[in-house]
């Protein structure tokens, strides 16, 4: 990045954009790829040839794909507050308000659909004792030994590692900006030299973990086992800092910062971020991944299936989070009706389509459905869009509701549109997106070299991968 400006010479008029008009589309994308990994997984224990194996293997990592992408649109959007207010000399969000507005988000929604899998039967629960419905009511079943598999629903051990983000991404940023003032560091640079240092550190504990604890009985303990280290936080905080340092670009840029000129490239064209995506999934099929259901990686292809999966999910989402020169038909489709809709409930899917499927798997309550795969993936996914709209209007928005009236509103206008709770906004997104430009800083011709080169030399590595595993293993 070009630092001519440091934090304190940065425009003061100068207001970071708070309108992501292609961010639900996003999420409506991540939550449909895992809700299609879900149900070819549903749809594989019904009858293991209902696909060819080729499809069947396309299908296996879009669940880690679509997590990657929420991971990083959270790093993305809840840390621009506090990176604004670092670059701007101001005072960072209050934490307790901050707190309570997250858990206002995640938990009413998840409280629902656990006791719908509880109603339903699809919640598991080893003991069923007050312990046990705690810790699962809480999000802190993956820090107990089998407590993914044990305790609740399947889906909740990503609820988790959030909820752990939520809990420490305000001491992240105090420390960031407090360690970078001992140091003398202009504010961009603290950002991008403990960020990176960040990431690399979730990398380091990540190949631990792969190499030495997963899977070694004598780290099999009740409470904190580390062989459960590789669903905690440390191991995804790559994830979360690659939304961090674009949340970073992105301020700096509305600030009046120019930022490197391959983001830009990319950013510039959203349809070559989509084909580094399909080439890194492509990737993942190539990376000893089996269609096997519940198949133990040796720790190379586990450490490629969650490296390439955050890869592949960033680039899902890469053009949401930053503007290009034109809108281009992959914003246009994000930013559409459906996707927006979608998107607003995607929280209740990603939570639903789980448990619909199992209840569904085990009940059979339509015996004829199930020799008819396709029917019987509509169904889940209808029921699951149906349940999830009734959950947002009904407990979701109203808790949020209460939640902004107590600790009062961080959100700016035009996102704090007074609609009736049951009503979803669909048509701002489309008149938003006409002003989401930025002018480019490159020349076309270089930005054109830059992102092919980017798609060739990832296609020759998604060519190579089989080999190149080989040598690492």
């Amino acid at each position: 990045m070009t630092v001519n400006p440091d934090a304190s010479s940065l425009p003061e008029a100068a207001a970071a954009r708070v309108e992501f008009p292609c961010m639900d589309g996003a999420r409506a994308i991540a939550a449909l790829i895992v809700v299609l990994n879900h149900e070819g997984t549903f749809a594989t224990l019904i009858n293991v040839d209902w696909a060819p194996s080729n499809l069947r293997l396309f299908l296996i990592p879009l669940g880690r794909i679509g997590i990657a992408a929420f991971f990083v649109i959270s790093g993305f959007l809840l840390y621009r507050p506090f990176v604004l207010a670092h670059f701007s000399s101001t005072k960072p969000p209050k934490y307790g308000a901050f707190w309570l507005r997250r858990l206002g988000r995640i938990l009413p929604g998840y409280w629902v659909a656990l006791l719908g899998a509880m109603a339903l039967g699809t919640a598991h629960f080893a003991n069923a004792n007050l312990g046990d419905y705690a810790l699962t009511f809480g999000l802190g079943q993956n820090y107990r030994f089998r407590g993914i598999l044990d305790l609740g629903i399947g889906v909740a051990w990503t609820l988790v590692i959030e909820l752990s983000f939520y809990l420490v991404l305000p001491l992240i940023a105090w420390f960031i900006r407090k360690a970078g003032a001992m140091a003398g560091l202009s504010a961009l640079r603290a950002q991008i030299v403990w960020l990176s240092t960040i990431a690399a550190a979730s990398i380091v504990v990540k190949v631990f973990w792969l190499l030495f604890l997963d899977g070694e009985p004598q780290y099999f303990r009740r409470w904190f086992p580390l062989s459960e280290l590789g669903r905690w936080l440390p191991s995804f905080m790559d994830w979360f800092a690659l939304g961090m340092l674009v949340a970073v670009c992105s301020v700096w840029r509305e600030l009046g910062g120019t930022i490197p000129k391959i983001i830009s490239a990319f950013a510039q064209r959203a349809w070559s971020c989509w084909a580094l995506s399909a080439i890194f999934l492509l990737a993942l099929t190539r990376s000893g991944l089996t269609v096997e259901i519940w198949a133990q990686n040796s720790p190379v292809t586990g450490f490629l299936y969650d490296e390439l999966s955050l890869i592949a999910g960033f680039f899902l989402v890469f053009p949401a989070l930053l503007p290009g020169e034109r809108t281009g038909w992959v914003r246009r489709l994000l930013a559409t009706r459906v996707f927006v809709f979608l998107g607003t409930v995607s929280f209740g899917i990603f939570l639903w389509n789980d448990i619909i499927g199992e209840y569904l798997l085990v009940h059979r309550p339509f015996p004829t459905l199930f020799g008819h795969i396709a029917s019987y993936i509509l169904l889940i996914t209808v029921l699951s869009v149906v349940i999830a709209y009734f959950s947002l209007i009904l407990i979701e928005r109203p808790a949020r509701n209460l939640v902004q009236r107590i600790v009062g509103s961080s959100r700016s206008l035009s996102d704090s549109r007074l609609l009736p709770h049951w009503r979803i906004g669909l048509s701002h997104s489309q008149k938003e997106l006409v002003d989401w430009v930025d002018p480019s800083n490159i020349s076309v011709r270089s930005g054109q070299a830059v992102v092919w080169g980017g798609i060739v030399i990832s296609a020759v590595f998604a060519l190579l991968l089989p080999t190149l595993r080989g040598f690492l293993s």
